[in-house]
């Protein structure tokens, strides 16, 4: 009997500290995962990796979800799409990037009225 409940308790303890381990582990992530923005379901960087996919609608569908739904957060992967991507690929990451707003200049830097 007195076996029995070590063992009892032995499990209980690598149970309870498998689960304190996973839920722990797992928290940061999670909470990070659902901060981050998406689009259509997709993060950026699930978007990103798209622009490598063997079919090239997903590549081109991959420019436009950036361009659409991240604008200038997708600028730097934009960027290496139009240096390293295949001919449509680039052409439409130089479009996309050309349809992104830049951010405003500061009021200092604006061009004044004349007269």
């Amino acid at each position: 009997m007195k076996r029995e409940s070590a063992v009892r308790v032995g499990s209980y303890l690598r149970a309870l500290m498998v689960g304190l381990v996973l839920s722990l582990g797992w928290l940061p992530v999670a909470s990070i995962q659902a901060q981050e923005q998406r689009y259509q379901g997709r993060t950026l960087s699930d978007w990103a990796g798209l622009l490598e996919d063997a079919d090239p609608s997903t590549r081109l569908r991959a420019v436009d979800a950036l361009r659409l739904g991240f604008g200038r957060q997708a600028v730097p992967v934009l960027i290496r799409a139009v240096e390293a991507g295949d001919r449509s690929v680039r052409i439409e990451a130089i479009r996309a990037l050309g349809g992104i707003q830049p951010p405003c200049p500061s009021p200092k830097l604006r061009p004044q009225p004349s007269g």
